[in-house]
């Protein structure tokens, strides 16, 4: 572990670990810490929405899909595995983010540069 700190750049960070000792299951303490049954419906709408008719502008589309992707790394703790729902919907939702935002970025990005070219005058 202090190797991954070292790597990163930070070799005065601070390295914890952690043992559960008892008093219940982990699933348990997850289940308690994080409301994964709303985290997944928030997923499904996230995929639902990107799955449907989105706007024709590709500007808009990508804005539209990084705006509404950006809160996930907020609210997913990314938890192993053995502690989430099978099949967990956000590997479903991350997957669709990948894939929508690589194919409609070129587009956008074009859109954005003729937005910003200079108007010929009249």
């Amino acid at each position: 572990m202090r190797q991954i700190l070292d790597e990163a750049g930070l070799p005065d960070g601070y390295l914890f670990t952690a043992e559960h000792q008892g008093g219940g299951s982990l699933a348990a303490m997850v289940g308690h810490a994080w409301d994964l049954e709303q985290l997944t419906r928030d997923y499904d709408e996230f995929i639902e929405v990107f799955s449907g008719e989105v706007s024709s502008d590709p500007l808009v589309r990508v804005i539209d899909l990084v705006h509404a992707w950006r809160r996930f790394p907020w609210i997913d703790p990314g938890l192993p595995a053995q502690f989430l729902p099978a099949p967990w919907r956000g590997a479903a939702a991350a997957a669709l983010f990948g894939r929508l935002h690589a194919e409609w970025a070129a587009d956008a990005i074009a859109e954005w540069k003729q937005l910003q070219a200079p108007i010929a005058p009249a």
